[in-house]
């Protein structure tokens, strides 16, 4: 059984480590997976490349390994057949989706990978009651240079890279 966290990591924030913290400690190094989805998009939500995003985890979680690119799909088949792939590909001993939890916090997510088979682990995208942590509000504050929000929601290990997209957008 492996662990899988997908996610844009538009940029990779304080919830995102936490979860990813989870999904360590529950299955260690080995048997997690990250998938850093929009791999090849770049637009208003998609600031940061895919070797960002993953210098970004990589910066926090230096051992994790496996972490991988899914581009985007108009399809739902289609993106399931790649993410799906994914996964056999790097993890022989998978014999299908029951044998996969999918650590999400989307609603939407949840319905999508429950009714494909996969187990699931949702976590809420807040810290605590008051904090409702958004990828937006940080790619907003990124525009804005409001660099106090960004240092609140940014690891330091990060905040160099994070910062200095406010001169490229």
């Amino acid at each position: 059984m492996i662990g899988l966290y997908l996610g844009r990591f538009q940029p990779l924030h304080i919830m995102h480590e936490y979860v990813i913290s989870e999904l360590i400690k529950d299955f260690g190094y080995d048997n997690s997976c990250i998938i850093i989805g929009s791999a090849s998009s770049s637009n208003d939500k998609n600031i940061f490349s895919y070797d960002e995003r993953k210098k970004m985890i990589q910066n926090i979680y230096p051992e994790m390994k496996n972490i991988f690119p899914l581009n985007d799909y108009m399809d739902d088949n289609v993106w399931l057949r790649k993410f799906y792939e994914i996964i056999l590909n790097n993890f022989n001993f998978i014999k299908g989706p029951e044998d996969v939890v999918i650590y999400c916090g989307c609603f939407e997510d949840v319905i999508f990978f429950k009714n494909s088979g996969f187990k699931i682990k949702t976590f809420e995208r807040k810290i605590s009651s008051s904090d409702n942590i958004s990828a937006t509000k940080i790619r907003e504050a990124i525009i804005n240079n409001n660099v106090e929000y960004i240092k609140s929601m940014i690891n330091i290990k990060n905040l160099e890279l994070v910062l200095s997209k406010n001169r490229g957008i």
